[in-house]
């Protein structure tokens, strides 16, 4: 479903005053704990090193960018239903939880930047922070959120040539295989023409992905038996989708239902698909 409007809505009473307070304390207890977490669960026992940069805006022909701007945007949007429900008016909770979305995932950038094995990426911190605009002028704009990023995945056989890459399950493979990933952005096209041309439980989405590829620049690697393998001859190419996508809301009339669904907002549902690449046009009749 796209986002009820009900989650962005101000109720100014006494309660909710209560709940802001509580909530912006809460905050500020929790997030240098978050902080300090996340530095001994990833960082703590990996070699340091002076801060420095890591250009990997090459790497995976830019899905990896992709997915950081969609996990962003919905990083953003809950954090904007709490300070609604907190109390706080909309524009003012769109405000906020881009500054707390970016305040969350800025420190795991600067702490890159200290490691040995990684190190500032300037594209992950763009893709975010686009991520973090795009459920931020919406809100401010329309009140509302009428182009909702979506993921979807099937398992390919990539991740069967290299588990160490890609995984050895289905879950990691979701994670880890950029070729089996696609990312959505779904459209109220009614909403943006005001104008009714679909049913209001019809939505369009247009998806991006990629496929060969087997490593982050090229298609060259070294198994853990330290013999090379070369599959230079599988092409790395980027795919385009045309399809659609269901909107549950106007279809679910009880609101408690609604919040239980709300999580089915992050994951585009199968359809029929259109794609779009350098090899030409391919259709799908389900497209996961």
């Amino acid at each position: 479903m796209l986002v009820p409007q009900s989650y962005l809505q101000y109720h100014p009473n006494a309660e909710v005053r209560q709940r802001a307070k509580g909530f912006l304390v809460s905050i500020a207890i929790i997030y240098p704990c978050y902080i300090f977490f996340l530095w001994w669960l990833w960082y703590s026992k990996s070699p340091q090193a002076p801060f420095h940069f890591f250009n990997d805006m090459g790497e995976w022909l830019q899905m990896d960018k992709v997915g950081h701007a969609v996990v962003q945007f919905q990083n953003t949007m809950m954090p904007a239903f709490i300070f609604c429900w907190a109390g706080f008016e909309p524009k003012k909770s769109a405000l906020f939880a881009f500054l707390f979305s970016f305040l969350a995932l800025a420190p795991i950038e600067v702490m890159d930047g200290f490691s040995v094995s990684w190190g500032f990426s300037w594209g992950d911190m763009l893709a975010n922070t686009l991520g973090s605009l795009f459920a931020y002028f919406q809100m401010r704009g329309w009140d509302s959120i009428v182009v909702l990023p979506k993921f979807s995945f099937h398992q390919t056989l990539y991740a069967l040539a290299r588990p160490d890459m890609f995984g050895a399950d289905y879950i990691q493979n979701s994670l880890k295989d950029y070729n089996g990933q696609t990312y959505w952005f779904t459209f109220d096209i009614n909403r943006l023409i005001g104008k009714k041309i679909l049913p209001s439980w019809l939505l369009l989405s247009l998806g991006y992905g990629a496929e060969g590829m087997y490593g982050g620049h090229d298609n060259v690697w070294t198994d853990k038996n330290g013999v090379t393998q070369d599959f230079s001859n599988v092409e790395r190419y980027r795919q385009f989708y045309i399809s659609f996508d269901i909107n549950f809301d106007p279809l679910v009339k009880n609101q408690k239902l609604k919040r239980w669904l709300y999580p089915l907002n992050i994951f585009k549902m199968p359809f029929p698909a259109l794609e779009i690449s350098e090899k030409g046009f391919q259709f799908h009749w389900l497209y996961l």
